[in-house]
């Protein structure tokens, strides 16, 4: 469930180019790709602890998003991802 989010907090970064994503927002965008989470801080706490996302503000008003280690890890994610893709037929 963290890699989910860590591509969520990519994909707002790169494509909607928002430094920070507010956790109802992450959770919305969990559930829209079909999981779900009941304490939000809980997954995210081995990002934490790795660095890996950064969090300001507290409870449902926080927000997170990926420091410079947390954006190389989440590219390395989202490669493998593309990677796992069959290659389309000449």
């Amino acid at each position: 469930m963290s890699d989910t989010i860590l591509l969520l907090l990519l994909g707002n970064q790169e494509i909607l180019r928002q430094q920070e994503t507010s956790a109802l927002a992450l959770n919305h965008g969990l559930i829209r790709s079909g999981g779900t989470v009941a304490r939000l801080d809980r997954v995210l706490a081995s990002c934490l602890r790795d660095q890996w996302v950064l969090k300001s503000g507290k409870g449902k008003g926080g927000k997170y998003r990926l420091s410079k280690l947390g954006i190389q890890h989440a590219w390395e994610k989202a490669i493998h991802l593309v990677n796992l893709l069959p290659e389309e037929p000449s």
